[in-house]
């Protein structure tokens, strides 16, 4: 599934006053900005570019790309990165995937996770959806070991993991890649959405409304457990 965009990321110094207990987010027509408080006591942020365009920014050097990157942030935070860009750290890049193998075992082998099927950063599901292919995974896989079972059963019990976690990758990664072009888009639709943002995250807070697509990424969308 092709993606159109990329992250990058970075650190920076914390600045004065800065609330550690919240991120920011700092939405623009086609563009998209995290900013977040990191274990080491630095700003990690998150940066959404075109994807392909990373190249370019690091050719131009770092003064260039943090003039870029401090446009897509508020004012406040755009003087600090400027101020402090000797201490900014290295951009790297997080090539944007949203994808899956249609066959995810062979005979002895088991792929799960961003092995499997790589994950839109949309919703930051990778890790999430990685543990629920594990909890499954052992659900099957455990009993036939602890009985020595043959290694047909065994890669039959593979074919049935595969099998039902399908579904909910498939549902996701559907959702991911809706969210992404509804967001980050450039399209009519997606800059009424990012003016209307406020007003919509006030209601929504005061309705305590959810929709499908938020409870599949908090709840997952089958019932997981663990019962090996």
């Amino acid at each position: 599934m092709p993606q159109f965009f990329d992250v990058v990321w970075c650190k920076a110094p914390i600045p004065s006053g800065h609330d550690m207990t919240t991120a920011q987010v700092y939405l623009r027509p086609g563009h998209f900005v995290a900013v977040m408080p990191s274990y080491d006591g630095r700003l990690q942020i998150g940066w959404v570019i075109d994807k392909g365009t990373f190249g370019e920014l690091r050719r131009h050097g770092a003064e260039y790309w943090i003039d870029a990157l401090s446009q897509q942030v508020s004012p406040t935070l755009a003087r600090h990165l400027q101020a402090r860009r000797s201490e900014v750290s290295a951009p790297f890049l997080l090539n944007a995937i949203c994808d899956r193998l249609l066959e995810w075992t062979r005979p002895g082998l088991l792929l799960l996770g961003d092995a499997a099927h790589p994950m839109s950063p949309i919703g930051g599901q990778g890790i999430n959806v990685a543990f629920r292919d594990v909890l499954v995974a052992a659900n099957h896989l455990v009993p036939l070991l602890r009985q020595e079972a043959e290694a047909e059963s065994i890669d039959l019990a593979t074919r049935a993991i595969q099998d039902e976690r399908m579904p909910e990758i498939t549902l996701i990664q559907g959702h991911q890649q809706r969210q992404a072009q509804f967001i980050l888009g450039r399209t009519l639709m997606a800059k009424l959405v990012l003016r209307l943002m406020p007003q919509i995250v006030w209601i929504a807070s005061r309705l305590r409304m959810t929709s499908k697509r938020s409870r599949v990424f908090t709840k997952g969308a089958t019932v997981v457990r663990l019962i090996a």
